[in-house]
């Protein structure tokens, strides 16, 4: 019994060192393992090198930056637009890569918006549980649309008004609308310094509060309007035209108005600011919104709104309320009111004034949209606010009148205003300006009565050359801005500095 017992004692002690040994070989052969993949992220490398790509038979080889995760590519001919299918929206990129790692898709849409002429959008590469980001940009060898904003000329005229109440241009004259003696300016003599006032025949301007308050030049045609305070009653308001080629030549009395000839809203004064917007044939409205009423109790919430057609006649003239989006009275008043077109967009008009918010309406006085104070930068009330097309693009330009300064946002982005406008309130929104530039002591104390206006110039092909951006106070004079198109460039110069300059900044290769 002994000798079994002491037998199978050294059986057991032989199984359990097979099973030790075993344990010891697998803990070994484990570490073994792991000794091999002492990083395991130098498994999945992600980056690549030599990017090109091909469209439309032409390949293209990219400059890029491992740094900034950069990846650019020569300006692209327009007729790659051309080609059905378009290229664009499959494009495929080729590199050289570590071992496993490939880009994460196939082919990539860039199409390039419309109206745009570069797209930036971002690709990556993968490799296992891993990922690296690249921004790629297509750019189009085209002129980008818009105003090219660092080459403005901004002229502030040595000699100003002393007692203007408002100020507007087209692209020959600026009109000074002057209680006194309203005149024209020529826009070429402003810009080489010379200021030789142009007097408009006043002849039979003789009714209202007073005979002269309000102006707006448009292609030519000058108009100036009177201020009423007693509108309910048997004080006109009225509206009269000038050719700007004869200025000596008596105006064209254009509307002459009492309350008891309208039809809805009645309100006491109006003509304290004019808002005229005529299409090329010179039709379109005049706003004049109202002013306060002291037999009604202080502010006045609506307009008087003038048809025009044919640059000088008259029709329809129409009290409107202006209201929010419920149909009920909304609060917006104070005397210096503009109630301006949105440029090439029928029935949509930018309402502002000194002290309420700015807002989206329509032609009868409703809210479309009412536009945050976060849009504008600190200060920035949004003063005589106007949305301006120009070669392309989508401005939104206001007057801070506080700070005394322009400011031009690109509102490009958006089907319709509304979504522009909303985009532009996004908080991921970047809200700095293209644009601004500084009315200095040109507004002084009359910065809260400020006034905005623009003109478009185009060349002998029809199209939209030189944008021009004018800003004024009452009894405070204006400075104005001459803004180019970018330049045509040279059809023989196959360069493309953007990409060559990349050469010269660190990391690109």
């Amino acid at each position: 019994m002994k000798i079994e017992n002491i037998n199978n004692m050294k059986n057991i002690k032989y199984h359990l060192g097979i099973v030790f040994v075993s344990l010891v070989s697998l803990v070994v052969f484990s570490c073994g393992e792991k000794d091999e993949d002492s990083n395991p992220s130098e498994l999945y490398k992600t980056y690549v090198t030599n990017v090109t790509m091909k469209l439309g038979g032409v390949e293209y080889v990219a400059k890029m930056n491992e740094n900034r995760k950069q990846i650019h590519f020569r300006a692209l001919p327009l007729e790659v637009l051309e080609i059905e299918p378009s290229p664009l929206a499959a494009v495929e990129f080729y590199g050289d890569f570590p071992r496993g790692a490939n880009f994460e898709h196939n082919i990539y849409d860039f199409t390039i918006p419309e109206g745009e002429t570069q797209i930036t959008k971002t690709i990556s590469v993968i490799n296992g549980p891993r990922k690296r980001e690249y921004s790629v940009t297509l750019r189009l060898d085209a002129l980008p649309p818009g105003a090219d904003f660092s080459k403005a000329l901004i002229v502030t005229p040595n000699t100003q008004p002393a007692t203007s109440r408002m100020i507007d241009m087209d692209a020959e004259h600026v009109l000074v609308a002057d209680r006194t003696q309203s005149f024209l300016l020529s826009v070429a003599d402003l810009k080489d310094g010379k200021y030789e006032p142009i007097d408009l025949n006043l002849a039979g301007v003789d009714a209202g509060t007073f005979l002269v308050n309000g102006g707006s030049i448009i292609n030519g045609h000058a108009y100036l309007c009177n201020l009423t305070t007693g509108f309910k009653g048997s004080s006109p308001f009225r509206l009269y035209h000038w050719d700007a080629s004869a200025p000596d030549e008596p105006p064209t009395i254009v509307a002459s108005y009492i309350g008891s000839q309208i039809t809805g809203n009645l309100y006491q004064r109006h003509g304290d600011m004019l808002s005229l917007d005529l299409d090329s044939r010179g039709g379109g409205y005049a706003y004049l919104n109202a002013g306060n009423d002291n037999d009604a109790g202080g502010r006045q919430f609506g307009a008087l709104r003038i048809r025009i057609s044919n640059w000088t006649t008259s029709s329809s003239p129409t009290g409107i309320g202006f209201l929010n989006l419920e149909n009920t009275t909304v609060g917006f008043g104070g005397y210096w009111q503009t109630y301006n077109q949105v440029d090439d967009v029928t029935g949509e008009y930018i309402a502002c004034n000194d002290q309420g918010p700015t807002r989206l309406m329509d032609g009868g006085g409703k809210t479309i949209y009412q536009i945050p104070t976060s849009i504008f930068p600190t200060n920035v009330d949004g003063i005589a606010a106007r949305v301006i097309n120009f070669n392309g693009m989508r401005y939104l330009v206001a007057i801070n009148g506080l700070a005394v300064q322009v400011v031009v946002y690109n509102i490009t982005k958006g089907e319709t205003t509304k979504e522009a406008l909303e985009i532009l309130a996004d908080p991921d929104t970047d809200k700095a300006p293209v644009f601004s530039f500084s009315l200095g002591a040109s507004l002084g104390s009359g910065a809260f009565t400020a006034n905005l206006g623009y003109a478009k110039a185009k060349n002998e092909a029809g199209e939209e050359e030189t944008l021009y951006i004018i800003a004024s106070g009452a009894d405070s004079g204006f400075v104005f801005a001459e803004i180019p198109r970018p330049a045509e460039k040279d059809p023989t110069d196959t360069s493309d500095p953007f990409f060559d300059d990349l050469d010269n900044i660190e990391g690109y290769e």
